[in-house]
């Protein structure tokens, strides 16, 4: 997952009494056609293409929650769900600064290349932005170690994307999220389709977490407002964090 490799403790964490299912996710299928899978791996510009013919499906399965949001927040959930679909989760391909074709062409990945991945498209899709991103990192708490992205919006919109999992959120940003304020699920969206897989625990977490209001500042371990930032990756005993 994040700086401190933590495959190992999710599976311990795996084997505790198993949680109800949280949600109701999309139906258990990739959201995306072999093809632009393919033309992504290719060419990461191909980014472009896809979102003009799957943007539209995309707001609509979002649903009536986020009809308000701006449309550089729906281009990066777009991206988060991009990244999300092309790959599954697991022992990661290399750190998130691996080069971009190599990054799309792993067996699979971990939540810092989940992260990478939508930033970079979202760079791609989207080269003059109007909202704030950060990358944020999590350790310790119900959702254990955990990256997530952050955006903002000078209109006072906020965006969860979470790409490891599958989930967009709109409504709460980071201040309310990490101050322990529950998130109604009105403004969440899930779109994880691969039950039983590896996260399956860690979606489960999330979902819970944000509904009841469980994370906490203490539980910051790093917070990157640039992908330069963010590749970066500056030693944890560097970083002036509750967790680090």
């Amino acid at each position: 997952m994040t700086r401190r490799g933590v495959i190992a403790s999710l599976v311990a964490m795996q084997s505790a009494p198993a949680l109800a299912r949280l949600s109701d996710p999309m139906p258990r299928m990739s959201y995306f056609p072999a093809d632009a899978h393919a033309a992504l791996r290719s060419n990461p510009a191909a980014i472009i293409s896809i979102y003009n013919a799957h943007r539209d499906r995309f707001v609509a399965d979002l649903g009536a929650g986020f009809a308000k949001e701006v449309e550089d927040h729906v281009k990066l959930g777009f991206c988060g769900l991009v990244a999300y679909d092309l790959t599954p989760y697991g022992p990661h391909g290399g750190n998130a600064a691996v080069p971009v074709p190599s990054l799309y062409n792993v067996a699979s990945m971990d939540c810092d290349n989940y992260a990478a991945v939508t930033w970079r498209l979202f760079n791609i899709l989207c080269p003059a932005s109007s909202v704030s991103v950060a990358a944020v990192g999590w350790d310790g708490g119900p959702i254990g170690n955990h990256a997530q992205i952050f955006s903002s919006h000078p209109s006072g919109t906020a965006w969860l994307v979470d790409p490891t999992i599958g989930v967009v959120q709109c409504e709460y940003d980071f201040d309310w999220i990490a101050s322990g304020r529950p998130t109604p699920e009105g403004h969440r969206k899930d779109f994880y389709w691969r039950a039983g897989d590896a996260v399956q625990w860690l979606h489960d977490r999330v979902i819970e977490a944000l509904d009841k209001g469980e994370y906490r500042p203490s539980q910051l371990l790093y917070y990157a407002t640039t992908i330069d930032k963010f590749l970066d990756a500056a030693p944890m005993g560097k970083w002036m964090t509750p967790r680090a």
